[in-house]
């Protein structure tokens, strides 16, 4: 990644994490983006080293990717633009932008649950942009309040939208236009890394880490999937070797251990989204994970791969649980996956729901 110093005719993207860059990569491929963009990507270049290599190999004509430079530098840099692109709304430093620059326009992209969240909170004619379970300061609780209102106002001119692979549809009163890509990129792209031949390949979650689910439940979950995929007669009997763990990227490094000291592997995706490696996975290896928006993405890039998500009993939630983070999670659980798997059930025994197109949201 290069150093940016200039942005003359280009529009600005921020991302702080890989998903984030693939979703700006699968938006600009699709021309959802303005066609000269400057992708500046917060934190370590090194998190984001092999997404950029590949797209080094495989181009998206006008995307730059480059390390965020100083933050007075980017403030001018994106209030010399036009359009701001971002993909965590509830990110301090994307509201602190958005504030401070008054972009003309904004387009969101895909970054996982949190647009899922960040979309009804702009479904409502007030609102405070903040992460569920989070007590922001005064001055946060601020920054919040003025993004959002900000981004209701720019919605109310045509002038934000949503660049996305997901499954949703912004039904509120902000009616916020969804430009629609189909993971083009990704599905094209080819790499050297081979994914880990196993028969189960389990995603940690963050919803224990972030104070949504109690941790006891979730270690418990981890038992009995690891325990599962070592004993299970599957139909990739070929696959030899333990279950392997792919672990959240807020997850404690002790969850790591507990997965070792029940005999599972420990993988990591060497910086790139679990969507790519799936992508070239065995159509044998079975993905289970709790329900996140990974569940959407994977059947999205890969129709063939096997996701299996567990759907989350009342008694595992936290106290503070938003009860809007309680109907994500069931939404995404009963959304377009083989099997909806439910702890409860007798061993072997599945809940089938139907497929739904869509993800609704509602004041």
């Amino acid at each position: 990644m290069g150093v940016m110093t200039s942005c003359a005719g280009s529009a600005v993207a921020w991302v702080e994490s890989p998903f984030q860059l693939l979703s700006v990569i699968e938006g600009a491929a699709a021309g959802n983006l303005p066609p000269r963009l400057i992708v500046f990507a917060r934190g370590s270049v090194g998190s984001y080293r092999s997404l950029v290599d590949l797209l080094d190999i495989h181009r998206v004509d006008g995307l730059s990717v480059v390390p965020a430079p100083p933050w007075r530098a980017v403030r001018g840099l994106v209030g010399a633009t036009d359009t701001f692109v971002v993909g965590d709304l509830f990110s301090g430093a994307v509201q602190s932008l958005v504030v401070s620059t008054r972009p003309t326009s904004v387009t969101l992209v895909d970054d996982g649950s949190s647009t899922l969240a960040a979309l009804e909170h702009l479904g409502r004619s007030s609102s405070t942009l903040r992460r569920p379970r989070s007590t922001p300061t005064t001055g946060r609780a601020l920054l919040g309040r003025a993004a959002h209102a900000l981004l209701r106002r720019r919605s109310a001119s045509g002038r934000l939208s949503l660049s996305s692979g997901l499954p949703v549809d912004a039904v509120s009163p902000v009616e916020i236009p969804v430009l629609r890509h189909a993971f083009s990129w990704a599905r094209d792209v080819e790499f050297g890394w081979l994914p880990p031949r196993t028969p189960v390949i389990v995603l940690g979650s963050a919803l224990a880490a972030d104070g949504l689910i109690s941790e006891a439940a979730y270690h418990r979950w981890l038992r009995d999937q690891l325990g599962a995929g070592a004993g299970a007669d599957l139909a990739g009997a070929d696959l030899g070797g333990a279950p392997v763990f792919f672990a959240h990227r807020r997850e404690s490094p002790s969850v790591a251990r507990l997965v070792r000291s029940l005999g599972g592997s420990v993988a990591t995706t060497a910086g790139l989204p679990i969507e790519l490696i799936a992508h070239r996975t065995s159509p044998s290896t079975r993905f289970v994970t709790l329900p996140s928006t990974t569940v959407l993405t994977l059947r999205s890039i890969s129709p063939s791969t096997r996701v299996e998500c567990t759907s989350v009993p009342a008694d595992w939630w936290m106290p503070g649980a938003p009860a809007s983070m309680r109907a994500l999670a069931e939404t995404i659980a009963d959304s377009g996956v083989r099997a909806c798997t439910h702890p409860d059930l007798a061993s072997g025994e599945r809940a089938h729901h139907t497929a739904s197109h869509e993800l609704r949201f509602h004041r």
